[in-house]
């Protein structure tokens, strides 16, 4: 199911899945989890191709590249860019300006699980679909996975459970 605008939109068949040439989806994936695997392989179907854009900013505890080489990994069949977050946090018009930017050219979808993707989608003339915005298909959320991440390791792919698995062990050992 896949919530477009204000309404509920469904596609049954394969040839009608495909909804724009390429698409894009941005995100802290900090960490990556389920829900962004929903959110990812939802407009991976829906677009010829995607463009996975994770955002780094000063700070975080787990590095950008990281975080891009797990999305890699998860997602061998979209093109994933590491960026740097210079933009202000509520400008979508400047956050889109940057996505031309960064990826040479406006997307034809721009696929999101929030509230900025509509205003985000619309300064670059592209489609906007929102993907489970209230979590019902994967009810997770990445800063709850950081607050307690062994409560939430069922929510993680095996790459970044690992992460944080050596990470309890070396902590435990000291």
């Amino acid at each position: 199911m896949i919530e477009q605008g204000s309404h509920y939109e469904q596609i049954e068949d394969k040839k009608e899945k495909i909804i724009g040439e390429t698409g894009v989806v941005i995100g802290k994936f900090y960490p990556p989890h389920k829900g962004h695997k929903y959110l990812i392989d939802t407009a991976s179907e829906h677009v010829n191709h995607l463009m996975v854009l994770v955002v780094e900013a000063e700070g975080q505890t787990i590095p950008g590249e990281l975080r891009a080489q797990w999305i890699r990994e998860i997602h061998p069949d979209v093109e994933v860019k590491l960026i740097l977050d210079d933009v202000e946090p509520d400008n979508s018009q400047q956050w889109a300006e940057r996505t031309i930017e960064w990826l040479g050219q406006a997307p034809n979808v721009v696929f999101t699980s929030e509230e900025y993707g509509e205003r985000y989608a619309g300064f670059m003339k592209a489609k906007h679909v929102l993907v489970d915005q209230e979590r019902t298909h994967i009810p997770i959320c990445a800063t709850k996975i950081r607050e307690n991440p062994l409560q939430y390791l069922d929510f993680l792919e095996p790459c970044v459970q690992e992460y944080y698995r050596k990470g309890i062990i070396y902590e435990k050992s000291n």
